[in-house]
């Protein structure tokens, strides 16, 4: 598999917030959820700033880390414009980080932790996170299931899921097809990429994006297994939708 840094560079860093601009389901839960906290708080896997900096603006000292350099890249630009200057961010990955700090949260949004494909990896970043909270503090992740593609088994041939068009007349296509590898609970996508100035193909290339899913009872021992040892379950969330995404909340 292709690391994860690897995979959002170059246009798709540049076209990530394009594609994703019509998605504030998370950003409003994940405001709210933090809504008056006063101590620190860490995301990881943080790419471009979707949901970090709508937290920073609405008060929250949140620091933030990714492994890809020019999805964090990005973030610096939309935090200058928003002068947000002093967001500090790490350039590591989130199954082996380290910080010379403690915080009192940290969360994983969007089914990022779900990029993880081992088992080991799985584990080592919830210990990592485990590490890195002060006694009493929470790690916040939510995780989906993919069942409709689980449902239909595979697709052998490539449907588009963004199409985003800009101001300037730039136009970026994203199309897949997958497998879906049932013992393994992994979705394996196969991502075709295009892109166009002025009805015209100007960029073009494919890339495999792998996903693990996991099941509810599956995931508490995963948690218990990395330190914690009071975890709550939420399905009455906004981004529960008929058992699709579980938001867990897990305690040092």
């Amino acid at each position: 598999m292709t690391p994860i840094c690897d995979t959002y560079t170059g246009l798709i860093a540049d076209w990530y917030d394009d594609w994703l601009s019509g998605r504030n389901e998370d950003i409003d839960y994940y405001v709210e959820v933090f809504q008056g906290h006063s101590g620190s708080a860490l995301e990881l896997a943080c790419g471009t700033g979707r949901l970090l900096l709508p937290l920073a603006q609405s008060g929250v000292a949140v620091d933030g880390l990714d492994s890809a350099p020019d999805m964090l890249a990005m973030l610096r630009k939309k935090a200058a414009l928003l002068d947000l200057d002093d967001i500090r961010l790490h350039e590591q990955p989130m199954q082996d980080f380290a910080i010379s700090k403690r915080f009192d949260s940290i969360f994983i949004a969007g089914g990022s932790f779900q990029l993880l494909i081992s088992y080991e990896d799985a584990l080592a970043c919830l210990k990592c996170a485990h590490r890195h909270l002060r006694d009493g503090g929470a790690l916040l992740i939510d995780v989906f299931v993919p069942w409709d593609d689980i449902q239909s088994g595979s697709s052998s041939s490539y449907r588009v899921v963004r199409d985003s068009r800009r101001a300037d007349g730039a136009r970026s296509i994203v199309m897949e097809r997958f497998e879906i590898d049932i013992p393994a609970q992994v979705k394996k996508g196969v991502y075709r990429y295009e892109f166009y100035a002025d009805s015209r193909l100007t960029d073009c290339f494919v890339k495999d994006l792998w996903v693990r899913w996991y099941w509810k009872d599956e995931f508490l021992k995963l948690l218990a297994a990395a330190g914690f040892s009071i975890v709550q379950s939420f399905t009455d969330s906004s981004l529960y939708q008929e058992g699709h995404v579980y938001v867990f909340r897990a305690h040092k």
